[in-house]
């Protein structure tokens, strides 16, 4: 199995509860893929995880998510190059069709009615509708998932019942290892293929026009051998 982390959080998120739960989640769900091929995207220049040697440890810039149709390409790309069976985001971002994407939601992440960052809201709509699999922390965070994406029950795990259970990292860490494991042998619904594919179709449009705003027409036109990013120039020699 060859599992991408994208850690976008640790460059994008101000909040330590956040912060907090993926620097803990992270080095033993590791530790329970033992024998998996585990890639790792770190958005700031500095390792994220040093002593973690087992970690193929790939860069990349922080995330823009004015440009998120974009970024999702870029990530799609790179899991086509590197086979990956299973995409984890730490943050809103996303990976396209061609890969089984498992959803964590925190904390109420999905509840997103007083934010004004209208571009993270999109990028995030957009990782939802490209999951295969969603796992909440607390059962109260599941009412906000029908605002995106119709997911069949069978495709949405809870751990806690109640937001005021403490957390158990053995719990989480083997739930979450034992719901990468799944995802690599499921087989998507029609229903879900639909929705994977017309995404697929918006988001490949979205990035096309992007990218000929932002980088001009002559990029535009190379678009397909440029989209990917150069693995080559992310992997960093420690």
């Amino acid at each position: 199995m060859k599992l991408l982390i994208d850690g976008a959080v640790f460059s994008q998120s101000q909040d330590q509860k956040v912060l907090d739960f993926w620097q803990q989640l992270i080095p033993r769900l590791i530790l329970r893929l033992r024998g998996a091929e585990i890639y790792y995207l770190n958005r700031n220049s500095d390792l994220d995880f040093p002593d973690i040697t087992t970690l193929h440890n790939l860069y990349a810039p922080s995330v823009d998510f004015s440009l998120s149709a974009l970024e999702d390409r870029r990530l799609a790309c790179l899991c086509r190059d590197l086979q990956i069976d299973v995409f984890i985001s730490t943050y809103n971002t996303s990976a396209g069709s061609g890969v089984k994407t498992l959803f964590i939601d925190i904390d109420n992440f999905l509840d997103v009615n007083n934010s004004d960052d209208l571009t993270i809201i999109s990028s995030l709509q957009r990782s939802l509708r490209f999951t295969s699999s969603y796992l909440a922390i607390y059962q109260e965070t599941v009412k906000n998932l029908q605002k995106y994406v119709n997911l069949p029950s069978d495709n949405i795990q809870v751990i806690y019942t109640n937001s005021t259970h403490p957390i158990d990292w053995i719990t989480v860490a083997n739930f979450v290892a034992k719901s990468t494991i799944k995802l690599t042998q499921y087989q998507l619904t029609k229903e879900l293929a639909h929705i994977h594919l017309a995404e697929e179709e918006a988001t490949q449009a979205e990035a096309l026009q992007l990218r000929k705003q932002v980088y001009g027409g002559e990029t535009y036109q190379n678009y397909q051998l440029s989209a990917s990013y150069q693995i080559e120039q992310k992997i960093k020699s420690i």
